[in-house]
């Protein structure tokens, strides 16, 4: 198992890090608070390339989430569930990769949006492991 601290401040920066790993994934769950046109934009070719790998759980708290990235994932077809929970606010912000028998996870602060993939100070472990 490798840990590292993931930090948009310097190299490699989370939007960095999933662009990577969008490249060879086999499965991917993302889990996010807040989603944008401006975190999706810079990953919707890769996406594209992903139909049918791709899971989404979207929060709905605070109206931040964009319906113009819902919509893109949307016609994509990638499988998308938003989240509510009465006197609680969804706030998860994970990124699941699996590539064969390799899993990746990538998981702090940062959700699907510009700022928090690439111009935020967020914080983020990724770690990596075998399945099982």
């Amino acid at each position: 198992m490798t840990v590292q601290i993931i930090s948009n401040n310097k190299r490699p920066t989370h939007l960095n890090i999933v662009t990577r790993l969008l490249d060879t994934a086999d499965e991917i769950i993302f889990c996010t608070a807040f989603l944008k046109v401006s975190g999706l934009k810079p990953i919707l070719s890769k996406l594209k390339h992903k139909t049918g790998l791709c899971t989404f759980y979207v929060g709905t708290d605070y109206y931040l989430t964009e319906p113009d990235a819902l919509k893109e994932l949307f016609r994509q077809g990638h499988k998308i569930f938003l989240t509510k929970k009465p006197a609680s606010t969804f706030h998860p912000k994970a990124y699941y990769f699996r590539q064969r028998s390799k899993i990746t996870l990538l998981t702090g602060s940062a959700n699907i949006t510009g700022g928090g993939l690439e111009t935020n100070f967020e914080l983020s472990v990724l770690i990596e492991t075998d399945k099982g």
